[in-house]
């Protein structure tokens, strides 16, 4: 039955895309629909929010179906071992879409978080997978200062909908991006440090985290790494944690 709901949820999510974006257009055809796919392994599979870390090695699958400012970017990640660790549903759109300026507001209609009950304090079969369904709503701020240096703030709320893990979450960070660092003539590096606050119900903390990705020009592979650590922390968790993680990904138009 847990099979046909998450299924049914999927099928729901992909379909009403095409159908909210397309119906405010009559002549969509002439604007192009990017369609873009990456595909994650990793070595660690974390989450900043403690209770949702698989702490295992992790697949994910990010599609990203784009339409003038509308996009809808469903993530869904499992453990090495076929278990559910967590479907996200984005629905995005980009109220100012300026040129060295962005201002995005998105949902997460809705975020599964899979969590075993050794997560969950009181809970009776160790075995078990339990689902957080949680609904949240983000605000992204873009500044482009030149093409190699971009500066943001994001901030999501979150509202636990049936779960044991959360009720109210705050997540709000500043952050750089600094893309196409060159290293040689192919090889280019992205860097994206972070630092945040983050606070579920009546605890918080101050990390400070970054990515960073080396790919090939031509090449759909690249590598990448990401780390956090945590200062000030009552949530709990580990104070530092890393991974590495080896990705593909392809993109496309259609029109």
């Amino acid at each position: 039955m847990a099979h046909t709901n998450f299924r049914n949820i999927f099928l729901a999510g992909l379909l009403s895309f095409p159908l909210i974006v397309f119906s405010r257009d009559a002549d969509s055809t002439k604007v192009p629909l990017d369609v873009g796919i990456r595909i994650g392994i990793t070595n660690n599979g974390f989450s900043f929010i403690p209770a949702f870390t698989l702490d295992e090695p992790a697949t994910s699958l990010d599609i990203s179906l784009k339409w003038k400012r509308f996009s809808m970017e469903p993530q869904f990640q499992y453990s090495l071992k076929a278990k559910p660790w967590s479907f996200i549903f984005f629905y995005r759109y980009k109220a100012i879409a300026r040129k060295k300026y962005q201002l995005t507001v998105g949902s997460h209609l809705p975020a599964l978080a899979f969590v075993t009950a050794d997560a969950l304090p009181g809970q009776g079969d160790p075995d078990r997978i339990y689902v957080d369904r949680i609904v949240a709503g983000e605000l992204i701020n873009t500044l482009v200062v030149n093409p190699r240096v971009i500066l943001g703030m994001y901030y999501i709320y979150s509202r636990g909908v049936q779960t044991e893990s959360l009720r109210n979450g705050h997540y709000l960070s500043l952050n750089a991006s600094f893309p196409n660092i060159r290293i040689s003539d192919k090889i280019r590096l992205n860097f994206s440090p972070q630092v945040f606050y983050l606070r579920l119900d009546d605890r918080d903390g101050y990390y400070v985290s970054s990515n960073l990705t080396i790919g090939k020009s031509g090449l759909p592979f690249s590598v990448g790494s990401t780390m956090y650590k945590t200062f000030n922390n009552e949530i709990g968790g580990k104070d530092f944690n890393w991974n590495i993680s080896l990705y593909y990904s392809c993109a496309k138009k259609y029109f």
